[in-house]
């Protein structure tokens, strides 16, 4: 490194160092594990950067568009993010796959109950018809076309078939 960081930077804690590439990693204790050198330093990405954005972007596909716990996750075997809950939901915000998916219904305003479902009456003196058909049965070699009528009583929802 060329020069020391500022005691109140926000890199100290994670005791970074630059690589023979000149890529910034973090540094760490797990030297002398058997890790992979990705794993064991990851690269630090800043947080507002569209390279930064990019690799949140593919990383969130390749997880099957999972949230942001997930992603962040997955991200930080290879990467270390600054701010990265922030960047990962900044980014999983504009993704149109999970906003669809994400998305609230709305919910129906019931139209006002028919005054004749409201009045207390025997059953079937108000009733809505329906019909249904042709339907085929088969009665023995023939067959035959059928219809049904549907009465529905206002009141009480009750059915009847003819």
């Amino acid at each position: 490194m060329k020069g020391k960081l500022s005691e109140n930077s926000r890199l100290i804690h994670l005791t970074p160092f630059i690589d023979e590439f000149g890529v910034m990693r973090v540094g760490g204790r797990l030297q002398q594990s058997n890790l992979l050198y990705q794993h064991k330093h990851p690269a630090i990405l800043p947080n507002k950067h569209n390279i930064t954005d990019l690799i949140i972007q593919g990383e969130h596909k390749h997880q099957w568009h999972a949230g942001v716990e997930q992603t962040l996750a997955a991200l930080r075997k290879r990467f270390w993010i600054l701010k990265g809950r922030s960047a990962v939901k900044r980014v999983l915000r504009r993704c149109v796959v999970c906003r669809k998916e994400n998305a609230r219904c709305l919910n129906q305003i019931m139209a006002p109950l028919p005054k004749n479902r409201l009045v207390e009456t025997h059953a079937f003196d108000n009733v809505g018809i329906d019909f249904a058909g042709p339907l085929y049965v088969k009665e023995g070699r023939t067959i035959s076309k059928i219809y049904i009528c549907l009465f529905t009583c206002m009141a009480t929802r009750a059915i009847h078939l003819e």
